[in-house]
């Protein structure tokens, strides 16, 4: 199944577009009206690719009033998260402080479970040096060094800094 039988709505509107091409002095999207293409510059395939892309994003629907309204109730049209990939349940500053409480409480929960997950995995290691473990349990230092450090503050491990084959790393104990 090619791009054309996925998209026919999409093919269609760029075909017509592709086929006035020289009638187009301002190559604009059919939605939303953003312009692609501004007068005087020729129409080249990448001004269609650029098309292609927006017809029917995000932003394009954002810019035509496809957007939630907040769960609060005020009505408001509540923004796109680009971090989560998809639309933010709240405006700033609607949530209630109780509720952010509880998603604050949560979220603390779930880390300490995972914590205690990863403690549970690395257990049968220590006592060991912080390079030894990431060597061990094959991930990315970055990972492990955040885990290790959430582990102490949590209180389930103590680490120390030692000098050990010729470098400065932690030795990570269980705390007793």
């Amino acid at each position: 199944m090619g791009w054309a039988e996925k998209h026919p709505m999409k093919a269609r509107m760029l075909m017509k577009f592709y086929n006035m091409r020289d009638e187009y002095d301002v190559l604009k999207c059919p939605r939303c009206g953003m312009v692609i293409k501004e007068a005087g510059t020729p129409v080249r395939g990448q001004h269609f690719a650029l098309l292609t892309m927006h017809i029917g994003s995000i932003k394009c629907r954002a810019m035509t009033g496809d957007r939630p309204t907040c769960k609060c109730g005020c009505g408001t049209p509540v923004n796109w998260g680009p971090s989560r990939g998809r639309w933010r349940d709240y405006v700033d500053h609607h949530r209630s402080p109780e509720l952010n409480e509880r998603i604050r409480k949560a979220a603390m929960e779930k880390s300490i479970r995972m914590s205690r997950e990863f403690f549970e995995k690395i257990r049968g290691f220590l006592p060991c040096t912080q390079s030894t473990l990431h060597e061990r349990l094959g991930l990315r230092r970055k990972l492990c060094s955040q885990a290790i450090k959430r582990l102490e503050r949590y209180g389930f491990i103590e680490r120390e800094k030692v000098f050990y084959k010729s470098r400065w790393t932690y030795m990570i104990r269980e705390k007793k």
